[in-house]
């Protein structure tokens, strides 16, 4: 069924065109001209933007890129990036594995993928973003050593992204069972899902890995 859209969502988008793009608009490389030798750092799904925003605020040497599917969503992410005057960051509305291969010209060198849609029943295990399939197509899009992070509060997903990286272009560097007690992510920025799951006491799973 298809999912209805909230009416004047899209004019509220562009009145954001500053950070804001369809999947349609989206050129790489004009960005990557006016931001030039800028590593390039990818969210996918990056909902209403806190994660990425509190990072490009970070990293402000790094082009930040998110991708959502979401609209209504999405204007809350861009609202964040106008508010807190980031020039590095910048939001697409669209869906992220049509839009990874535009990538293949101006590599990744960060990808984050954080609490995907689960899809628990087996016959689902090709639509999660961890399956082998979309592994390979972060791969071809991303630099040689460039670093891909996961985090999910979804015990059987995690370890499904755990055998799934096994046999991927992709070589584990950390794995981490409670982020919030692990040595690796003292530096972890959280998003808005997982503050709600550490509320509750429920342990964040983690793993980094990185492009052979």
């Amino acid at each position: 069924m298809r999912r209805r859209r909230r009416k004047g969502v899209f004019e509220k988008l562009k009145a954001y065109d500053a950070v804001y793009y369809t999947q349609e608009e989206f050129q790489l490389t004009a960005l990557s001209t006016r931001f030039p030798n800028f590593p390039i750092a990818l969210e996918l799904g990056c909902g209403r933007g806190l994660f990425l925003t509190e990072y490009a605020k970070v990293h402000m040497d790094q082009l930040c890129i998110g991708v959502e599917l979401k609209e209504e969503v999405l204007i809350k992410a861009c609202e964040k990036a106008k508010d807190n005057d980031l020039e590095n960051v910048f939001f697409v509305l669209g869906d992220g594995e049509r839009l990874i291969d535009a990538f293949r010209e101006e590599p990744i060198d960060q990808l984050m993928i954080h609490f995907c849609d689960p899809w628990p029943k087996d016959r689902h295990a090709k639509r999660r973003l961890v399956h082998g399939r979309f592994l390979k197509q972060y791969a071809a899009a991303m630099k040689q050593g460039g670093r891909l992070q996961f985090k999910t509060d979804n015990l059987d997903l995690f370890e499904f992204a755990l055998k799934s990286l096994m046999e991927s272009p992709f070589e584990v560097q950390s794995i981490a069972y409670d982020i919030a007690h692990h040595e690796d992510w003292h530096d972890n920025l959280m998003t808005e899902y997982e503050s709600r799951f550490r509320e509750l006491g429920q342990p964040i799973y983690g793993v980094v890995a990185l492009r052979k």
